[in-house]
């Protein structure tokens, strides 16, 4: 049978335990606490395309409610990009854009041509001499077509 002695001990260790990694947990919980920082919330890849997509949106006329959309994939052989990361920018695009409606194609008076330099030198040899591109940086253009 075990003695008073050795329940009061084994009672104290959990007790003792049990304060231990409460401390601990509120040393960590402070600690986070300390060093959160609100605009990490807004730093994911969602937001930060739609900032890139913020001041496109505001050259184009107000009444716009379709445009084109060329990437890489319409210009460059299969094998030369990368296949998610064409369709990620582009469903980013769409939703950065609504409600205006963004669609795979350079038939449209206003496209927007998300091209590497490879796919643009090989793209603007396709196009009207007449058109007006504006270029946002990081492979971002906007294309008038009067």
């Amino acid at each position: 049978m075990v003695s008073y002695n050795m329940l009061m001990y084994k009672k104290l260790a959990i007790i003792g335990l049990v304060i231990v990694f409460t401390g601990i947990n509120f040393r960590h919980l402070s600690q986070t606490a300390q060093g959160w920082n609100s605009d990490f919330i807004a730093d994911d890849m969602v937001t930060h395309w739609d900032k890139r997509m913020q001041p496109l949106q505001s050259n184009l006329p107000i009444n716009t409610t379709m445009i084109g959309y060329v990437g890489d994939w319409d210009v460059l052989p299969e094998n030369e990009y990368h296949y998610a990361g064409e369709e990620t920018e582009y469903i980013l695009t769409q939703y950065a854009l609504a409600p205006i409606i963004v669609q795979r194609s350079d038939e449209h008076e206003w496209v927007i041509a998300n091209l590497t330099p490879k796919a643009y030198d090989i793209w603007i040899t396709t196009q009207p001499k007449d058109i007006e591109i504006i270029e946002y940086g990081l492979r971002i253009f906007l294309v008038h077509n009067p």
